[in-house]
């Protein structure tokens, strides 16, 4: 890990938040940039709490040292399922699209190809990261009652050149892939080379099972 990023510059990360970046597979993560958000005591996205998220992604959104943001919500194990994730994904960015002076609702067609959530003037891949997945899961927090969201905009993923529309981006996820595999850790290669990416966003807990549809209601 290169920087981490507050208000004021530099800033310090909680215990939680430095062993989860620490044990991190991603050959990247040590090497970005992050700016730590105001976390959240509780996972509800209340209305006071999507107002400070909103404006540290302003913040990331102008900040062109910076590769991503990590959002830690403590209490998470008040999450059972995916499916809790998800609705909770799906509240924080309406919450987060209403907030946004430049865009607003609605979410576009989420289910496109290279859909990303965007906000501000950035486009954002966002990956839930939660204590309910078993340790080998690639998205295992490590903490047993921590969760993390990462915001990562298209210029965190430029400066390390992955990109859906690279023309060796096969070869990339390979390479991460088998990354992933030295620690033991299931990537799920084709869940991350050939779905929609918004279902990426939040994963199963195995799989083969279903992915996670987040930003469709329960009845909708």
């Amino acid at each position: 890990m290169k920087k981490l990023l507050g208000d004021q510059g530099q800033a310090s990360a909680s215990p939680a938040l430095t062993r989860f970046l620490k044990q991190s597979p991603c050959p990247f993560a040590n090497l970005a940039n992050i700016r730590v958000c105001q976390s959240w005591s509780t996972p509800t996205p209340t209305p006071t709490r999507l107002d400070r998220l909103s404006r540290d992604l302003l913040l990331l959104d102008r900040d062109l040292d910076a590769d991503l943001a990590v959002l830690e919500m403590r209490g998470a194990d008040a999450l059972k399922t995916p499916e809790d994730y998800g609705a909770h994904l799906r509240t924080t960015v309406l919450g987060l699209r209403s907030r946004d002076q430049l865009r607003g609702d609605p979410l576009g067609d989420v289910s496109e190809p290279h859909w990303d959530f965007e906000f501000g003037q950035s486009s954002y891949f966002i990956s839930v990261f939660a204590p309910l997945y078993r340790a080998d899961h690639s998205r295992c927090s490590g903490e047993p009652d921590t969760a993390f969201v990462l915001f990562q905009p298209e210029q965190g993923f430029r400066r390390f050149g992955i990109s859906s529309r690279r023309p060796r981006r096969g070869q990339l996820s390979e390479r991460i892939h088998r990354g992933f595999e030295r620690r033991g850790v299931d990537y799920d290669l084709a869940l991350n080379r050939f779905a929609p990416k918004a279902l990426r966003y939040v994963k199963p807990l195995h799989s083969d099972e279903p992915p996670v549809r987040w930003w469709v209601t329960p009845h909708g």
